[in-house]
């Protein structure tokens, strides 16, 4: 569905399904391991296979797009880990490209392979958008199950945005904002959160909205994260 009849029908929507399934019980497994199709061979070895493609992109793929040898795959390698075990926050370049022994441009250039490869989001501001070189506002994993293979121990705060930001990227563009989480198609402002998420943030902010955690069924402006997912 798009976004629009979801953010006025999402009640109705939440109801229906939850009166034939009971979406929560499948949310957390997907999490983790609902996103790549290979989840249909069975779980097991699933981390293990995602890793498998993670070093294919940099082994194989990330060369064929850019003139890099081999001691860059493996600091590529390593920003993916550091990024990974990281909660989303606004960047700090040049500490992340001295740990990499890189310089500032060189870690910013990795970054944007990163994302053209498929692994990263990078997350912008409206005014940055159009700035190929600048630095995001904040880095995730492409998708949750990315996230969860390369640390097990991830934040539940950190899937829930990465899995929002992947979804609504399929709807058009996400920027980073002050107000809130994610300010998508230049208009809706969304806050994510657990069932204690409070609209203080952006109370004051037309078509604002909160993306809820453990939530069956909204209400109003309270919308179960789980909801995004149908969209299409």
């Amino acid at each position: 569905m798009s976004l629009e009849e979801l953010l006025l029908s999402h009640e109705r929507i939440a109801s229906e399904i939850s009166s034939r399934i009971k979406p929560l019980m499948y949310f957390d497994k997907y999490l983790k391991s609902g996103y790549y199709p290979f989840y249909k061979e069975g779980l097991d070895g699933y981390d293990m296979r995602i890793r498998q493609v993670v070093n294919q992109v940099l082994d194989s793929d990330y060369p064929a797009i850019d003139d890099v040898e081999p001691n860059t795959i493996r600091k590529a390698q390593k920003m993916m880990m550091l990024l990974s075990e990281r909660p989303p926050q606004t960047p700090n370049i040049s500490q992340l490209s001295r740990e990499l022994e890189l310089d500032r441009m060189q870690g910013i250039r990795m970054l944007r392979a990163l994302e053209r490869a498929g692994l990263l989001i990078l997350l912008e501001n409206e005014s940055a958008s159009l700035k190929k070189m600048s630095r995001p506002e904040k880095i995730y994993c492409e998708n949750p199950n990315l996230i969860c293979a390369l640390v097990p121990s991830a934040e539940r705060g950190t899937l829930r945005e990465c899995f929002f930001c992947n979804q609504a990227r399929a709807l058009g563009s996400v920027n980073y904002s002050k107000q809130g989480d994610f300010l998508v198609n230049g208009k809706y402002l969304f806050e994510v959160g657990g069932q204690g998420k409070k609209f203080t943030q952006i109370k004051d902010v037309p078509d604002s909205f909160l993306a809820v955690d453990d939530l069956e069924v909204g209400y109003g402006n309270r919308i179960p994260l789980w909801c995004f997912g149908l969209l299409s």
